[in-house]
């Protein structure tokens, strides 16, 4: 079952602000990299890469 977390509109230069909710669920801090990922079925996911 899917949860939505939020929603960010897609401001200029195409980019997005990360929601409360997913930056607390990703644990994202200033500074990690993003990951886009794209499964066999065309969903695509958001990873967190930090870098120590």
């Amino acid at each position: 079952m899917e949860k939505v977390l939020g929603t960010s509109k897609v401001g200029p230069k195409y980019r997005i602000t990360l929601v409360k909710p997913v930056q607390t669920k990703l644990k994202v801090k200033i500074g990690d990299l993003v990951v886009f990922v794209e499964d066999e079925k065309g969903n695509i996911f958001l990873k967190v890469s930090k870098f120590t």
